[in-house]
Protein backbone atom coordinates (compact mmCIF):
# COMPACT_ATOMS: atom_id res chain seq x y z
CA UNK A 1 0.00 0.00 0.00
CA UNK A 2 2.72 2.23 0.88
CA UNK A 3 4.08 1.41 -2.54
CA UNK A 4 1.08 2.46 -4.37
CA UNK A 5 1.80 6.11 -2.43
CA UNK A 6 5.49 6.15 -3.06
CA UNK A 7 4.48 5.47 -6.90
CA UNK A 8 1.25 8.04 -7.15
CA UNK A 9 3.08 10.82 -5.49
CA UNK A 10 6.12 10.56 -7.94
CA UNK A 11 4.27 10.54 -10.75
CA UNK A 12 1.95 13.48 -9.73
CA UNK A 13 5.58 15.18 -8.97
CA UNK A 14 6.61 14.29 -12.62
CA UNK A 15 3.79 15.97 -13.89
CA UNK A 16 3.94 18.87 -12.07
CA UNK A 17 7.56 19.48 -12.78
CA UNK A 18 6.20 18.81 -17.01
CA UNK A 19 3.28 21.39 -16.62
CA UNK A 20 5.62 23.93 -15.14
CA UNK A 21 8.43 23.54 -17.72
CA UNK A 22 5.74 23.65 -20.19
CA UNK A 23 4.48 26.74 -18.45
CA UNK A 24 8.10 28.47 -18.30
CA UNK A 25 8.39 27.86 -22.16
CA UNK A 26 5.39 28.93 -23.04
CA UNK A 27 5.66 32.34 -20.60
CA UNK A 28 9.07 32.73 -22.14
CA UNK A 29 7.75 32.37 -26.17
CA UNK A 30 4.53 34.92 -25.41
CA UNK A 31 7.53 37.18 -24.12
CA UNK A 32 9.01 36.85 -26.81
CA UNK A 33 6.53 37.12 -29.70
CA UNK A 34 4.81 40.63 -27.33
CA UNK A 35 8.32 42.45 -27.23
CA UNK A 36 8.37 43.65 -30.91
CA UNK A 37 4.87 44.42 -30.72
CA UNK A 38 5.48 46.05 -27.62
CA UNK A 39 8.44 48.06 -28.57
CA UNK A 40 6.54 49.09 -31.87
CA UNK A 41 3.60 50.82 -29.51
CA UNK A 42 6.38 52.54 -27.51
CA UNK A 43 8.24 53.74 -30.67
CA UNK A 44 4.63 54.68 -32.44
CA UNK A 45 3.72 56.53 -28.75
CA UNK A 46 7.04 59.01 -28.83
CA UNK A 47 6.41 60.14 -32.47
CA UNK A 48 2.76 60.69 -32.00
CA UNK A 49 4.05 62.87 -29.23
CA UNK A 50 6.47 64.54 -30.87
CA UNK A 51 3.38 65.26 -33.43
CA UNK A 52 1.39 66.42 -30.78
CA UNK A 53 4.40 68.78 -29.54
CA UNK A 54 5.20 69.82 -32.48
CA UNK A 55 1.45 71.01 -33.42
CA UNK A 56 0.74 72.48 -30.25
CA UNK A 57 4.15 74.72 -30.98
CA UNK A 58 2.94 76.02 -34.11
CA UNK A 59 -0.41 76.78 -32.81
CA UNK A 60 1.28 78.57 -29.95
CA UNK A 61 3.62 80.53 -32.62
CA UNK A 62 0.50 80.99 -35.10
CA UNK A 63 -1.72 82.90 -31.87
CA UNK A 64 2.02 84.97 -31.26
CA UNK A 65 2.29 86.05 -35.31
CA UNK A 66 -1.63 86.60 -34.99
CA UNK A 67 -1.03 89.44 -31.95
CA UNK A 68 1.87 90.38 -34.01
CA UNK A 69 -0.65 91.59 -36.65
CA UNK A 70 -3.33 92.81 -34.53
CA UNK A 71 -0.35 95.37 -33.07
CA UNK A 72 0.80 96.10 -36.60
CA UNK A 73 -2.62 96.87 -37.50
CA UNK A 74 -3.68 98.96 -34.79
CA UNK A 75 -0.31 100.91 -34.97
CA UNK A 76 -0.54 101.47 -39.21
CA UNK A 77 -4.30 102.81 -38.01
CA UNK A 78 -3.07 104.83 -35.30
CA UNK A 79 0.15 106.63 -38.07
CA UNK A 80 -2.63 107.20 -40.14
CA UNK A 81 -5.22 108.71 -37.77
CA UNK A 82 -2.33 111.23 -36.67
CA UNK A 83 -1.77 111.93 -40.53
CA UNK A 84 -5.03 112.88 -41.48
CA UNK A 85 -5.24 114.82 -38.02
CA UNK A 86 -2.37 116.79 -38.97
CA UNK A 87 -3.39 117.29 -42.66
CA UNK A 88 -6.97 118.85 -41.52
CA UNK A 89 -5.04 120.78 -39.61
CA UNK A 90 -3.39 122.47 -42.18
CA UNK A 91 -6.98 122.59 -43.76
CA UNK A 92 -8.05 124.48 -40.74
CA UNK A 93 -5.22 127.18 -40.49
CA UNK A 94 -5.52 127.60 -44.53
CA UNK A 95 -9.48 127.86 -44.13
CA UNK A 96 -9.49 130.31 -41.59
CA UNK A 97 -7.62 132.88 -43.37
CA UNK A 98 -5.23 134.39 -40.69
CA UNK A 99 -2.03 135.02 -40.22
CA UNK A 100 0.19 132.79 -38.41
CA UNK A 101 1.40 133.32 -34.79
CA UNK A 102 5.06 132.84 -34.35
CA UNK A 103 5.15 130.81 -31.00
CA UNK A 104 7.60 129.21 -28.61
CA UNK A 105 6.94 126.47 -26.42
CA UNK A 106 8.42 124.31 -24.26
CA UNK A 107 8.61 120.17 -24.63
CA UNK A 108 7.19 118.32 -21.60
CA UNK A 109 6.44 114.81 -20.41
CA UNK A 110 3.65 113.58 -19.32
CA UNK A 111 4.45 112.43 -15.63
CA UNK A 112 0.89 111.34 -14.71
CA UNK A 113 -2.86 111.73 -15.27
CA UNK A 114 -5.60 112.09 -12.81
CA UNK A 115 -7.01 108.84 -11.33
CA UNK A 116 -10.47 110.43 -11.29
CA UNK A 117 -12.90 110.16 -14.14
CA UNK A 118 -14.18 113.68 -13.41
CA UNK A 119 -11.20 116.10 -12.50
CA UNK A 120 -9.32 115.39 -15.91
CA UNK A 121 -5.93 116.80 -15.56
CA UNK A 122 -2.32 115.85 -16.54
CA UNK A 123 1.48 116.29 -14.79
CA UNK A 124 3.98 117.39 -17.01
CA UNK A 125 7.94 117.25 -16.02
CA UNK A 126 8.61 120.84 -16.66
CA UNK A 127 7.45 124.19 -14.79
CA UNK A 128 7.95 127.72 -13.81
CA UNK A 129 12.07 126.73 -14.03
CA UNK A 130 11.13 126.10 -17.76
CA UNK A 131 9.51 129.09 -18.61
CA UNK A 132 6.15 127.99 -18.17
CA UNK A 133 2.97 129.60 -16.29
CA UNK A 134 -0.25 129.40 -15.00
CA UNK A 135 -3.06 129.78 -18.04
CA UNK A 136 -0.56 128.79 -20.61
CA UNK A 137 -2.18 126.93 -23.58
CA UNK A 138 -1.20 123.24 -23.66
CA UNK A 139 -0.85 121.09 -27.21
CA UNK A 140 -0.24 117.89 -28.74
CA UNK A 141 0.39 117.02 -32.62
CA UNK A 142 1.37 120.97 -33.20
CA UNK A 143 -2.26 122.29 -33.42
CA UNK A 144 -4.31 120.38 -30.82
CA UNK A 145 -5.18 122.44 -27.68
CA UNK A 146 -6.08 119.80 -24.27
CA UNK A 147 -6.08 122.61 -21.62
CA UNK A 148 -4.04 124.96 -19.94
CA UNK A 149 -1.97 125.12 -17.19
CA UNK A 150 -3.61 125.49 -13.61
CA UNK A 151 -0.58 124.91 -11.04
CA UNK A 152 3.61 125.19 -11.61
CA UNK A 153 6.46 124.51 -9.23
CA UNK A 154 9.67 124.64 -10.19
CA UNK A 155 10.37 121.50 -12.61
CA UNK A 156 6.42 120.30 -13.18
CA UNK A 157 2.78 122.08 -13.71
CA UNK A 158 -0.73 120.63 -13.80
CA UNK A 159 -2.53 120.72 -16.85
CA UNK A 160 -6.05 120.74 -16.32
CA UNK A 161 -7.97 119.63 -19.75
CA UNK A 162 -10.94 121.16 -21.29
CA UNK A 163 -13.12 118.05 -20.62
CA UNK A 164 -12.42 118.92 -16.63
CA UNK A 165 -15.92 118.68 -15.12
CA UNK A 166 -17.06 122.49 -14.77
CA UNK A 167 -13.99 123.52 -17.60
CA UNK A 168 -15.20 126.23 -19.54
CA UNK A 169 -13.86 127.45 -23.28
CA UNK A 170 -14.88 129.62 -25.65
CA UNK A 171 -15.28 127.84 -28.89
CA UNK A 172 -16.32 127.89 -32.17
CA UNK A 173 -17.97 125.48 -35.23
CA UNK A 174 -16.05 126.43 -38.39
CA UNK A 175 -18.52 124.83 -40.84
CA UNK A 176 -21.49 126.59 -38.51
CA UNK A 177 -19.47 129.69 -38.22
CA UNK A 178 -21.25 130.10 -34.12
CA UNK A 179 -19.48 130.71 -31.49
CA UNK A 180 -20.67 129.08 -28.04
CA UNK A 181 -19.13 127.51 -24.95
CA UNK A 182 -18.01 124.32 -23.71
CA UNK A 183 -18.70 122.77 -20.71
CA UNK A 184 -16.35 119.96 -19.47
CA UNK A 185 -18.10 117.09 -18.31
CA UNK A 186 -15.25 114.57 -17.47
CA UNK A 187 -14.01 111.53 -18.48
CA UNK A 188 -12.79 113.04 -21.70
CA UNK A 189 -15.94 114.51 -22.86
CA UNK A 190 -17.56 118.38 -23.18
CA UNK A 191 -20.75 119.15 -24.51
CA UNK A 192 -22.55 122.54 -25.14
CA UNK A 193 -25.80 124.34 -26.64
CA UNK A 194 -26.67 126.01 -29.76
CA UNK A 195 -29.88 127.46 -30.73
CA UNK A 196 -32.30 124.59 -32.93
CA UNK A 197 -31.90 126.83 -35.86
CA UNK A 198 -28.51 126.80 -36.33
CA UNK A 199 -27.30 123.66 -38.52
CA UNK A 200 -24.11 121.84 -36.62
CA UNK A 201 -22.81 118.51 -38.05
CA UNK A 202 -21.77 115.36 -36.82
CA UNK A 203 -17.88 115.27 -37.56
CA UNK A 204 -17.71 119.14 -37.74
CA UNK A 205 -14.54 120.56 -36.62
CA UNK A 206 -14.42 122.15 -33.53
CA UNK A 207 -11.90 125.44 -32.97
CA UNK A 208 -10.96 127.24 -30.01
CA UNK A 209 -11.37 131.06 -30.11
CA UNK A 210 -7.84 132.94 -30.80
CA UNK A 211 -6.18 133.99 -32.45
CA UNK A 212 -4.25 131.40 -32.83
CA UNK A 213 -7.12 128.70 -32.91
CA UNK A 214 -6.43 125.93 -32.04
CA UNK A 215 -8.50 122.63 -33.20
CA UNK A 216 -9.81 120.80 -29.66
CA UNK A 217 -12.07 118.23 -31.37
CA UNK A 218 -14.75 117.27 -33.57
CA UNK A 219 -18.66 116.71 -33.08
CA UNK A 220 -19.09 113.48 -32.07
CA UNK A 221 -23.27 114.02 -31.35
CA UNK A 222 -26.02 116.25 -31.91
CA UNK A 223 -29.43 115.47 -29.71
CA UNK A 224 -32.07 118.05 -29.19
CA UNK A 225 -32.66 119.53 -25.62
CA UNK A 226 -36.10 118.67 -23.85
CA UNK A 227 -35.23 121.87 -21.95
CA UNK A 228 -35.74 123.97 -24.74
CA UNK A 229 -35.28 124.95 -28.51
CA UNK A 230 -31.30 123.84 -28.54
CA UNK A 231 -29.21 121.40 -29.69
CA UNK A 232 -27.26 119.98 -27.30
CA UNK A 233 -22.99 118.77 -29.32
CA UNK A 234 -21.10 116.52 -27.17
CA UNK A 235 -17.38 116.04 -28.19
CA UNK A 236 -13.98 114.53 -27.25
CA UNK A 237 -10.84 115.09 -27.74
CA UNK A 238 -9.74 114.24 -30.83
CA UNK A 239 -6.93 111.64 -29.60
CA UNK A 240 -6.83 109.41 -26.79
CA UNK A 241 -4.92 111.24 -23.87
CA UNK A 242 -4.17 107.77 -22.58
CA UNK A 243 -1.90 107.06 -25.46
CA UNK A 244 -0.20 110.46 -25.10
CA UNK A 245 3.07 110.75 -23.88
CA UNK A 246 4.27 113.98 -24.79
CA UNK A 247 2.81 117.87 -25.00
CA UNK A 248 3.69 121.34 -25.99
CA UNK A 249 3.37 124.20 -23.50
CA UNK A 250 2.84 127.81 -25.55
CA UNK A 251 5.33 130.05 -23.55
Amino acid sequence: MLHKWVISAFVIIVLSFGFFSYGAAASNFLLGSMTPIVRAAHDAGTALFQVVQVMRQSSQQADAIRALRIQNSELIARVAELEYIRRDNEKLRSALNRETVEMQFVMARVAGRSPSLLQDYLIIDAGAANGIRVGASVLIDGNILIGTIRETAEKSAIVQLLSHAGEKTEIYFLDAQVSSVAIGKGGGLWETQVPESITVREGEPVLSVGPPDFVIGYVEQVVRSDAGPFHIIRSNHPVSLADVRMVFVVK
